[in-house]
């Protein structure tokens, strides 16, 4: 979601029915990177998952006051869960407005599937998990594209080799093409050692725990943070970053609060429940703050 429009990314899975008795009869579906075969009843669902490698993604970028299709672009094939923000601006050199998000894709030929959000397998995983790394789309000019044709769109930036995950900004600047800082999830993809870190995009620079997860224990990792912005802060990295943690029995969960700049520890709380990996979402109550302007010019 940016200022002005919404963006839709067309990777969602393609149902095959039990009744298809021929190749011809997918041809009026858009083939997308994950199927989802039913024509074989004795398999589980996960054993019904395939990917289409060479399929395209397509983002469709809508009006968000109307709803119209204002342009449609295509990329090479990736696969994804979790999107950290999206922004739009106009371009200074060519006059144009574009959009531009950031996502976690995975593009190996080969897709592991398990049950990878089980308590179970949190902790003692049955296979690595798949490793992502933040990657930034660019789609531009779409104030002047015809919805019809659709375009190519570009990768503008681009963190491989590292593993990023759960990705988070700061909701009040999330739609500003001037954000600084991604707060998600690092590490290695070995059980227990998932890290919670901050990326400053504006420098590439990454800062993270280095040692077992904020010094509770060896035997805790963290999940999914949220950035709780302080009360009056000027500042985009002045508050809190929330995340709850889960011992390797997988029988506690503490919920822990991190300096958003410092990222030391300010305070943590047992919890009654168990988290495998913790709340999706983002805090948005209030009006206080840093408030963005929304603003079109990249600085």
């Amino acid at each position: 979601m940016t200022d002005k429009y919404a963006v839709l990314v067309t990777n969602a899975s393609v149902l095959i029915a039990q009744t298809r008795t021929k190749e011809s009869d997918l041809g009026q579906c858009v083939k997308q990177p994950v199927v989802i075969d039913t024509s074989d009843p004795s398999k589980t669902l996960i054993e019904s998952i395939a990917c289409e490698h060479d399929s395209p993604v397509y983002f469709h970028v809508l009006d968000k006051e109307n709803g119209r299709l204002v342009a449609s672009y295509q990329v090479l094939n990736f696969y994804f869960f979790h999107t950290a923000n999206a922004y739009d601006y106009v371009d200074p050199k060519t006059g144009k407005t574009s959009t531009s998000t950031s996502m976690l894709p995975v593009t190996k030929r080969s897709i592991t599937l398990t049950p990878s959000y089980a308590i179970s397998n949190v902790i003692n995983p049955l296979k690595p998990y798949q490793v992502a790394s933040l990657v930034r789309y660019e789609l531009g000019a779409v104030n002047t594209k015809d919805p019809n044709v659709v375009a190519r769109g570009t990768v503008k930036a681009a963190i491989p080799g590292i593993m990023a995950d759960l990705p988070r900004v700061s909701k009040l600047i999330s739609m500003d093409p001037n954000y600084r800082y991604v707060y998600g999830v690092s590490g290695t993809v070995l059980p227990l050692r998932v890290l919670v870190y901050r990326l400053d995009v504006s420098a590439m620079a990454w800062r993270s725990l280095t040692r077992p997860f904020m010094a509770i224990s060896s035997s805790r990792t963290g999940r999914l943070p949220i950035f709780v912005q302080r009360p009056g802060a000027t500042d985009e990295d002045d508050g809190i970053v929330i995340t709850i943690t889960i011992n390797k029995e997988g029988t506690n969960s503490v919920l822990v609060g991190l300096d958003g700049k410092t990222f030391e520890e300010v305070g943590r709380a047992g919890m009654p429940q168990v988290y495998s990996l913790g709340p999706h979402g983002s805090f948005v109550e209030g009006n206080f703050g840093l408030v963005s302007t929304m603003g079109r010019r990249i600085v």
